[in-house]
């Protein structure tokens, strides 16, 4: 996203990905029958209040 936007400013972006898969934190991968969000850092309504 912020490379996107950079661009459309017309600045000359590097960008170096260390993922083997495009999109870094993006990405989701499987386990057997389950897939995972890597980017998921929050789940709401799920758990103890407080």
């Amino acid at each position: 996203m912020t490379v996107a936007t950079l661009q459309r400013a017309h600045l000359h972006i590097l960008l170096i990905e260390r993922h083997n898969v495009p999109g870094g934190f993006a990405t989701s991968f499987r386990r057997g029958r389950f897939e995972f969000d890597t980017a998921l850092h929050q789940l709401p309504g799920v758990g103890l209040e407080g």
